[in-house]
């Protein structure tokens, strides 16, 4: 049953006294940060990162940049952002624009034969679906995910997530605990009580220990296997899906 405040009876406090001021710096420095790990592990391993998927990244990584400093010029944490903007703009000029391509020079998208060879491989590896509140992340995640051959979904729209996480029935959930939203605690109690959905490893992650924390001690009713604070190491990411169902 709700209350006035539109939460269920015994659901966790989530937060809601935080500044937004606090969740807009986190959040774009949480995209920031992966954005930077993602490209690291990228480079160190000599992947071929195409043109298109390299000007992505960097107009999402100034977004996020240009986003943090906004807000901390409006804390007057920063009083000027001059020499900033000019670096992000020699940045910008120096990374070439997406580059289309011939699509008869496409390969896994033109070749069929391929495509199937492909989509029969993908069929054997685990799944990692991911609720996140920011597509931005989700994206970095994705890619981060789909590079070490897992099959991944993602959405940031929690209200019809259980009805899809049941049919899709993953090898782990990543869950998002967001400061002043109830959807995530709704999504985790229906988890834990449906017969179908219980037994599927869950990773918490949030930018509030404190929100990591009353999960843990409302273990039953919400916990998860394993919890993570935002922003954090893409390798410890890696590393706590590989403890909960093994390397892909």
């Amino acid at each position: 049953m709700g209350n006035a405040n539109g939460k269920h009876a015994g659901a966790p406090d989530n937060g809601g006294d935080v500044t937004g001021s606090e969740n807009r710096i986190v959040v774009p420095l949480t995209v920031l940060f992966a954005h930077v790990q993602l490209l690291r592990r990228r480079l160190e391993r000599g992947s071929d990162i195409g043109s298109e998927d390299l000007h992505k990244a960097v107009e999402q990584m100034d977004t996020a940049t240009r986003a943090i400093v906004a807000e901390m010029q409006e804390l007057e944490i920063l009083t000027s952002r001059v020499g900033l903007s000019a670096a992000l703009e020699r940045i910008e000029e120096s990374v070439p624009g997406p580059v289309r391509g011939d699509p008869e020079k496409m390969t896994l998208e033109s070749n069929k034969d391929e495509g199937a060879r492909a989509t029969a491989e993908q069929m054997g590896r685990k799944h990692v679906f991911v609720v996140n509140g920011s597509p931005e992340f989700l994206d970095i995640v994705r890619q981060l995910l789909q590079d070490e051959n897992y099959n991944v979904t993602t959405t940031n729209f929690v209200p019809l997530s259980f009805d899809t996480i049941e049919a899709a029935q993953p090898s782990l959930l990543i869950i998002d605990l967001v400061i002043g939203e109830q959807a995530g605690w709704d999504l985790l109690g229906q988890l834990r009580r449906a017969v179908s959905t219980k037994d599927i490893p869950i990773l918490l992650v949030s930018t509030r220990p404190a929100l990591l924390q009353e999960a843990k001690d409302r273990h039953e009713e919400f916990g998860g296997d394993s919890y993570l604070t935002k922003p954090f190491d893409l390798d410890d990411l890696l590393d706590n899906i590989a403890q909960l169902i093994g390397k892909a």
